[in-house]
């Protein structure tokens, strides 16, 4: 940090003092703010883009909802990650996705297989689906369709597509 040599007061050297005004600051923190320390931004205006001018000086994503107006598929800021993201509880979220995965800050269809309608009884979480599904393997399927393929139960088929009645 430099000193700064202050005319107005009779070329007294303030060592704490980063800047008079913006000329005094550098490339990434071009503005020197009242306590005479330069900032990457003062205001949301100062930084790039749609991002906002968070509490510490630093351009940011979102600092709020209303920074994430443009982005359909991410309307909401979250505080702690300083970026818009699908949601931050379930509230954000609607009635065909309802619940908010806290931890990816995206809308589910399920938490868990209680979640899920009878037709389509298990919360499938590989790749962070959370989706329900018919089946996660075999042993998920009724012994009328023991078959587990692609989250869905089938009929056991011969070579020719014959399908098998299957006796237990």
């Amino acid at each position: 940090m430099r000193a700064i040599l202050d005319a107005h007061n009779f070329g007294i050297c303030h060592p704490f003092m980063q800047c008079l005004t913006s000329n005094d600051c550098d490339v990434q923190n071009p503005f020197c703010d009242q306590k005479n320390i330069c900032r990457e931004c003062l205001k949301d205006e100062d930084c790039p883009g749609l991002s906002a001018c968070d509490a510490n000086f630093k351009c940011v994503p979102c600092t709020d909802d209303s920074s994430c107006v443009l982005s359909p598929t991410a309307p909401v800021c979250s505080s702690e990650l300083e970026e818009c993201v699908e949601c931050v509880s379930n509230a954000n979220c609607t009635s065909q996705r309802p619940f908010c995965d806290f931890f990816l800050k995206k809308c589910t269809e399920c938490q868990s297989d209680g979640d899920c309608p009878s037709q389509r009884p298990k919360c499938d979480f590989a790749n962070n689906a959370y989706e329900c599904v018919g089946c996660l393997d075999s042993n998920d399927c009724p012994t009328e369709t023991p078959i587990c393929f692609e989250n869905e139960c089938f009929e056991v088929c011969d070579q020719y597509n014959s399908i098998y009645s299957f006796v237990a």
